[in-house]
């Protein structure tokens, strides 16, 4: 039964779908005005897109004015961008250029504060800010004239004095007089035993004391601590033995020590100097006025007093210590510097001949130079009237290798008979 059924179902099923497969009388009069109609749609559709690409053509241009202004708002805006960043550079490169005008200014302030600092400073150091060489050597100079005029003045004309002395204090004065003067046989040479040799030897010993006690030892004026008995060994042969031992170890840092700790020894008296640095001042000063006073009279008492004539003393006495006090003034001063003093004498000199050209030693003014320069060439010096003092070194303690001539040798050779 239900096989039937089915059988059925499935021819009407066919029925159907042959309907659908086969168009019927109706239709098949109705194709060609339906596949007219097709075309006729097909048509429109073709003139619909035409209209279309003709309508899209249409269009076209106001979107490419569209991105046009777009491009345009964006190079203006970048312009403006340029713009602003144009003023902001030159604001900057202002504030910059203001900077660099302040910093300027404040460096131009700083310099001049510093200037002006340092020239306090060095005016409060002017008493150790190095003398002019000249000066120096002007002082010098005047140091010789002095000792010479002394001399003269002192001097006795006696040239016997010699005959008349004992045997100890010939002995003496022998014995002094060889430190400026070469002896032969035992005695003074011949050419100087006129009555003008007294003054001209006592200048030579006059000379070599004061050069001697003051230019060859920085610490002169602390001799014995006070310097109450000079010929006691004391605080200077103490600092001298410090200061050659680390000249030998260390020559510039030597020089230094010995040129600050004189400087220590005698503060400047500054406007805001304290009361202990005005006291060391005084301290000092009187030191050194002490022993300039006390190497006067030890001189005067000395063997040279055998070429001074009675009572000479009492009138000059004033004036010989004037000379020792100018001298250890120049000397103490010339320490400070951080250059040091050499000074040399007959010890140092005796095999040296007489040159006219040299610059280390002169003729003394009795020497008959002008008249027998061709012949007094290369001959022996007989006596040393002044040492020869130079200086060695800079003020910033450098070069001790090269040397100067700040007071030359004065010499005396005899001249009354030259050789042929």
């Amino acid at each position: 039964m239900s096989s039937n059924n089915s059988n059925q179902q499935d021819q009407r099923t066919s029925q159907k779908t042959g309907e659908k497969d086969f168009p019927s009388p109706n239709q098949m009069m109705e194709g060609p005005s339906n596949s007219s109609h097709t075309r006729k749609n097909a048509s429109v559709a073709n003139t619909s897109a035409a209209d279309s690409y003709e309508y899209e053509d249409e269009e076209f241009p106001p979107q490419l004015e569209h991105i046009q202004s777009q491009n345009q708002r964006l190079e203006n805006g970048i312009q403006q961008i340029q713009g602003e960043l144009e003023h902001r550079t030159r604001i900057l490169e202002a504030k910059v250029q203001e900077v660099k005008s302040e910093k300027e200014k404040v460096e131009a302030e700083y310099s001049l504060f510093l200037r002006q600092k340092q020239e306090e400073k060095f005016k409060e150091m002017d008493s150790w800010l190095p003398v002019e060489g000249s000066k120096v050597i002007g002082d010098l100079e005047r140091l010789k004239r002095d000792m010479r005029s002394v001399g003269k003045g002192m001097a006795t004309d006696d040239s016997s004095v010699f005959q008349r002395l004992d045997e100890a204090d010939h002995a003496a004065l022998l014995n002094d007089l060889a430190e400026v003067c070469v002896l032969t046989n035992g005695g003074l040479p011949e050419e100087l035993t006129s009555s003008r040799s007294p003054a001209l030897l006592l200048n030579a010993l006059l000379a070599h004391h004061v050069y001697t006690t003051f230019f060859k030892n920085p610490f002169f004026f602390l001799g014995n601590g006070l310097g109450d008995v000079l010929p006691q060994s004391g605080l200077d042969s103490l600092l001298n033995e410090i200061y050659s031992r680390t000249e030998q170890a260390n020559q510039e840092e030597a020089h230094i020590w010995r040129s600050q700790t004189l400087r220590l020894l005698l503060p400047q008296l500054r406007d805001d100097a304290t009361s202990q640095e005005k006291e060391l001042h005084r301290w000092t000063s009187e030191l050194i006025s002490n022993v300039a006073n006390l190497q006067a009279a030890h001189f005067l008492e000395g063997p040279a007093r055998h070429l001074i004539r009675d009572g000479a003393e009492t009138n000059s006495g004033s004036k010989l210590q004037s000379i020792y006090q100018m001298a250890a003034n120049i000397s103490y001063m010339m320490w400070t510097r951080r250059a040091t003093l050499k000074c040399y004498t007959l010890r140092h000199l005796h095999q040296q001949t007489f040159h006219p050209e040299s610059k280390n030693l002169i003729p003394h003014s009795s020497v008959k130079f002008d008249q027998f320069e061709d012949q007094l060439e290369g001959r022996p010096i007989s006596l040393i009237v002044h040492p020869l003092l130079e200086l060695y070194g800079t003020n910033d303690a450098k070069n001790y290798d090269r040397g100067s001539v700040w007071a030359p040798a004065e010499v005396w050779l005899d001249s009354r008979k030259p050789t042929q």
